[in-house]
């Protein structure tokens, strides 16, 4: 996930400008598994990506959680359509 950002942030220069960031859909899906199988584990995976996508890249946790939203929300296959809302609303810091 932090190469999907880092290699995002290489192509558009200012990640703070964006909205959000794309996220290959095999990413997406691994992540879906994960929060599927280990919810517990996904929520500490998400943390550990948004944290070092801010120490490491730079980049905004906003921008990261909604990323992360925007790729589930796509590729995701939970039903309903507020369960990753709800989940990521949890797993994510606030204001994302």
């Amino acid at each position: 996930m932090l190469w999907e950002f880092a290699h995002w942030q290489r192509l558009t220069g200012k990640p703070q400008d964006q909205i959000s960031c794309p996220i290959a859909p095999p990413v997406a899906g691994m992540l879906d598994w994960l929060i599927r199988h280990e919810p517990t584990k996904a929520a500490a995976v998400i943390a550990e990506i948004v944290g070092e996508a801010e120490q490491e890249l730079g980049i905004l946790p906003k921008i990261s959680g909604e990323s992360l939203r925007e790729a589930l929300a796509l590729d995701g296959t939970l039903s309903g359509d507020d369960s990753y809302h709800k989940f990521l609303d949890v797993a994510l810091p606030p204001d994302n």
